[in-house]
Order: C-alpha cells, then structure tokens, then sequence
C-alpha cells in the first residue's frame, strides 16, 4: 500500500460513524479498565488555562468549588 492509497483510505475519506463510535467506545473501554483512572487530557487543558490566566495577573486560586 502507497502512502497515497493509505492516506486516502484512511485519513481523508470519511468514515462510517457507527463503526468509529462503536471502535471508540472499545477502545475508551480498554483504557480505563487498563489504567484505572479516567481520561486527564481535560485536567490538563484546565491547568493550562489555569497558568495562562495567571500570566495575564489573574488570580484563580479562589476558583475551586468546594462542597
């Protein structure tokens, strides 16, 4: 396979999407029985804006909901 065919066949053409949600939805299932925990890519999202908003001389320290 050419890197072209490849790449027509799976990064340009679009894709089914039942097949790619039920593909997801295994492999989402795979990864938090494998590691326990839940996804911390948005953790991360929310620190980064968390220090950028610091940079710029805002204080989110405050910002945390406490029950």
């Amino acid at each position: 396979m050419t890197w072209q065919s490849f790449k027509q066949a799976w990064l340009i053409r679009f894709w089914s999407p039942v097949p790619a949600v039920i593909a997801a939805g295994i492999l989402s299932t795979y990864y938090f029985g494998i590691t326990g925990t839940f996804w911390a890519v948005t953790g991360e999202f929310t620190r980064w804006g968390g220090q950028l908003l610091q940079l710029l001389g805002v204080h989110s320290e405050q910002w945390a909901i406490t029950s």
